[in-house]
C-alpha cells in the first residue's frame, strides 16, 4: 500500500492526462492520413485509416473518461485531508482550552486554599485537577491533606484509592479500602 494515497492518485492522474494527449494527437494523425488517401483515390486505404481513426478516438474517450474518474477522486482525498486536518486542529484547540480551563481552576483552588487552609473540599477538589493534569504526586498529596484536615471526608478516600491504583501501589489502595469499610463508609 503506498503510504501516501494522494500522491498516488495524483501520479496516475497525470499518467492518464499524458496517455490522453498522446491518444488525442494519434487520432487526428490517423484522420489527417484517412483524407489523404481519400483524396488520392484509394478508397480501402481511407477505410482502414477511418477506421483506426474510430478506434483510436473510442480509446481516447475511455481514457478521458478515467481521467475524469481518477481526477474526481483525487478531490475526494484532498477534501478527505482537509477534513482530517481541520478535526485534527479542532482536538488541539479543545485540549488547550481544557489545559486553560485545568490551570484557571488550579489558581482559583489555591486561592480558596490560601483564604482558608483548613477547607478539606478544596484539597479534594485540587488532587483531582492534579490528577487531570498528570501530578499524581500532587493530586495524592492534595487527598492525603483533606483526609488529615477532616477524617470524615470520604471523597478523598476513594480519590486516593483510586490514584493509588494508577500510581500502581495496589496494596496502599486496599488499605484504603479497608480502612473505608470497617468503618462503614
Amino acid at each position: 500500500m503506498c503510504p501516501n494515497p494522494i500522491a498516488a492518485t495524483r501520479a496516475v492522474y497525470d499518467e492518464l492526462r499524458a496517455t490522453v494527449a498522446e491518444q488525442v494527437v494519434q487520432e487526428y494523425m490517423r484522420a489527417g492520413s484517412a483524407d489523404v488517401a481519400l483524396a488520392s483515390g484509394d478508397i480501402n486505404v481511407a477505410a482502414r485509416a477511418s477506421a483506426l481513426a474510430r478506434a483510436a478516438r473510442g480509446e481516447a474517450r475511455t481514457q478521458a473518461d478515467k481521467l475524469v474518474a481518477t481526477r474526481a477522486l483525487l478531490a475526494r482525498q484532498e477534501a478527505d485531508l482537509l477534513r482530517q486536518r481541520r478535526e485534527a486542529e479542532d482536538v488541539r484547540a479543545a485540549q488547550k482550552e481544557r489545559q486553560a480551563a485545568l490551570y484557571e481552576a488550579l489558581a482559583d483552588l489555591d486561592k480558596a486554599i490560601a483564604l482558608d487552609p483548613y477547607a478539606a473540599d478544596a484539597f479534594v477538589n485540587r488532587g483531582l485537577v492534579h490528577l487531570e493534569k498528570g501530578r499524581l504526586t500532587d493530586a495524592i498529596a492534595d487527598e492525603t491533606k483533606a483526609i488529615d484536615l477532616f477524617p470524615e471526608i470520604i471523597a478523598a478516600y476513594y480519590n486516593r484509592a483510586g490514584m493509588y491504583i494508577v500510581d500502581g501501589q495496589y496494596e496502599r489502595s486496599e488499605e484504603h479500602t479497608s480502612e473505608l469499610q470497617s468503618r462503614g463508609l
